[in-house]
């Protein structure tokens, strides 16, 4: 595992921690566990695939919530359409987030999503 020091601002040192590889041996994934703020009691007994599994860090999913409906349209718009499969799986889980969350018709319109109901619906015009 490598711990790299680096100054961020004068007279303070920030630690950044390398995740070890996959494959990496328990060792290193149980000083990682340690260096990240586990104790030895969270440790104790488990095997380096469940210290791989509980320390590994989650990738910070694009929750557009936390976000104007544009940029929540160009981050849709710039999706990596290399592997359609993940490229229409992303804009499933973000558009339910969206559905689940603010469910602004100014985004889910756009992107084909309808808004999800809220309260009485009247019925189409024909």
């Amino acid at each position: 595992m490598l711990i790299r020091r680096h100054r961020a601002k004068p007279g303070t040192t920030e630690v950044v921690l390398d995740v070890p590889s996959g494959s990496a041996s328990k060792a290193d994934w149980l000083a990682f566990a340690l260096a990240v703020g586990a104790t030895e009691e969270d440790v104790a007994g488990l095997t380096r695939d469940q210290l791989r599994e509980q320390y590994t860090p989650k990738p910070n999913l694009f929750d557009p919530g936390e976000h104007e409906p544009a940029e929540v349209l160009a981050y849709l718009t710039g999706l990596d359409g290399t592997d359609p499969a993940v490229h229409d799986a992303e804009v499933v889980r973000v558009v339910e987030a969206e559905k689940a969350g603010k469910n602004r018709a100014e985004v889910l319109e756009q992107i084909g999503g309808m808004p999800a109901p809220t309260g009485e619906q009247k019925p189409p015009v024909e």
